[in-house]
């Protein structure tokens, strides 16, 4: 489709605090709260596009960014080609590569959403017009159990969660974090997951690098005959997860990106992107799906209609179900094994901003004494 540029005229910037149904704990931290940064921009031809991110990282960068770009042509493809950064290293330590693209992929996504509205079309046509599949796969997803709860509980507590979310939320796939209770919690934890739920769901675990290398080969040979579909960042240095993947023939996958580094790792399964950093998640050589970071309607529209336009290889993760409030009304439609578009979307992201709860959750930000500190 035709790609035309929008000449910006007014750009607002709203940092909200959200809350979640219960606490998220894994080995990163634990978190009831969460910031995202919305922002809304208006073109020339009186359109406007909604883009949203995590944290509150780029505000001090964003607005300086945006009167960089104001009142001249731009669209989704040149903010891109002219202001990304490339890693030189890991992707962890250059911040400000992060945060430059981390900017870019905001503006872009509302950018995308102007451009479809532009055309009246949804973005998921706009970005493959080729492409009438609506439906896209999300795990069903659940964060540890409670630390208050007694150890060997924990096994029978998260079995029982998992029966619980599946029906709430109806998968053959459930995705859990383990590496907060210990190895061999976990390992129990697993093996009780895996009974209740049957042979028939997929199972995948995530341990956000919990693990020294000799604890994650205890938990991956006692889970073996839990047929775990992927382990998700057992330990953390990408290597050794590679030699894992070798040693134990499973799959193991990792947030990193670069695919001059995922090449030297020939056993990594797979490689997961944040819609919010990554501009080109699907040259990386691995299977790649997308990672969840507590997205609100705007950013998980986002999702939906990019995996939409560009099938990727696994169920995405999803922890929209964790949300306790959103901002905006969207045209998605929760059905077993993921979400689909409602065939009346509106153009663009297909969202609806509620003003009045957008603004709410702007003062509740404006008005916090001590930021979360876990935003994952």
């Amino acid at each position: 489709m035709e790609l035309k540029s929008s000449i910006i005229i007014n750009a607002e910037v709203f940092p909200v605090l959200m809350s979640t149904k219960y606490p998220c704990l894994s080995s990163i931290g634990s978190c009831n709260s969460f910031i995202r940064t919305i922002v809304k921009i208006e073109t020339n031809d009186r359109i406007i596009g909604w883009g949203e991110t995590y944290g509150d990282y780029c505000l001090p960068y964003l607005h300086n960014f945006i009167q960089r770009i104001k009142n001249k042509p731009i669209n989704s493809k040149t903010i891109v080609d002219n202001f990304q950064l490339t890693h030189t290293d890991f992707g962890i330590l250059q911040m400000n590569v992060k945060l430059n693209n981390q900017i870019i992929l905001l503006l872009r996504m509302a950018l995308l959403d102007i451009e479809a509205k532009r055309l009246k079309v949804p973005l998921c046509k706009y970005l493959n017009n080729d492409n009438d599949y609506r439906f896209v796969p999300f795990v069903t997803y659940s964060y540890a159990v409670s630390k208050s709860i007694p150890k060997e509980e924990i096994p029978q507590k998260m079995a029982e969660r998992a029966l619980e979310l599946l029906e709430k939320i109806p998968n053959n796939y459930f995705e859990f974090k383990v590496g907060v209770h210990g190895v061999d919690c976990d390992i129990q934890t697993v093996k009780a997951v895996r009974q209740a739920v049957g042979d028939s769901v997929k199972l995948s675990v995530d341990a956000n690098m919990a693990w020294s290398l000799e604890e994650a080969k205890r938990f991956i040979n006692g889970v073996l005959e839990c047929n775990l579909h992927v382990i998700e960042e057992p330990v953390g240095n990408i290597f050794d997860m590679d030699k894992l993947a070798s040693e134990f023939n499973v799959n193991i996958s990792t947030h990193c990106t670069d695919a001059n580094i995922l090449k030297q790792c020939k056993n990594i399964y797979g490689s997961v992107p944040d819609l919010h950093f990554d501009l080109n998640p699907k040259n990386n050589c691995k299977k790649v799906w997308f990672r969840s970071c507590l997205e609100l309607g705007i950013s998980f529209s986002a999702m939906v209609h990019f995996a939409i336009a560009n099938p990727m290889d696994r169920s995405h993760q999803s922890l929209y179900h964790l949300i306790k409030d959103d901002l905006c009304d969207t045209s998605l439609i929760l059905v077993d094994n993921g979400y689909k578009l409602s065939t009346n979307a509106k153009p663009g992201l297909g969202i609806e901003i509620n003003l009045e709860k957008l603004n709410k959750y702007q003062q509740r930000y404006k008005s916090m004494k001590l930021a979360p500190s876990y935003y994952d």
